[in-house]
């Protein structure tokens, strides 16, 4: 394809793409999303209604087909969250700088949220800092 460049096992698109990273492409005159396109015409099928197409590499570019699957959103995000290896930062995420609370959902039960040590001393340390000021 002209427009997709490889990178090691991904085949990355080149065209147009939205802020959040992905792909977009006109199909059978609607814009949509070129991950998606790609899904449907390797599956033959259209993806049902209900249903998103992960990337199993977590890169929002990539449309080879062995790399995508269709999952619930609830399923994607949970996948998205596990494959995440450092804080928005960049700093790992380890025993040593991770630390997890648990939040109550509107909907009942509970949800795992992460938060980076270094991240959170930092931000500690700047509202020392501003405080001082008033």
């Amino acid at each position: 394809m002209a427009l997709t460049r490889p990178d090691g096992d991904c085949m990355i698109w080149q065209g147009t793409a939205r802020v959040n990273g992905y792909g977009v492409t006109v199909y059978m005159g609607k814009q949509t999303t070129t991950h998606r396109i790609m899904y449907q015409l390797h599956t033959g099928q259209p993806v049902p209604d209900g249903v998103e197409v992960d990337h199993i590499c977590n890169n929002r570019r990539c449309i080879n087909p062995a790399h995508l699957q269709a999952v619930s959103h609830t399923e994607n995000m949970r996948l998205a969250r596990e494959r995440r290896t450092t804080c928005r930062a960049g700093h790992e995420w380890n025993d040593d700088n991770t630390y997890i609370t648990f939040i109550k959902r509107k909907q009942g039960g509970l949800r795992e949220q992460r938060y980076c040590r270094v991240c959170r001393a930092i931000a500690q340390q700047n509202f020392r800092e501003r405080s001082k000021g008033n």
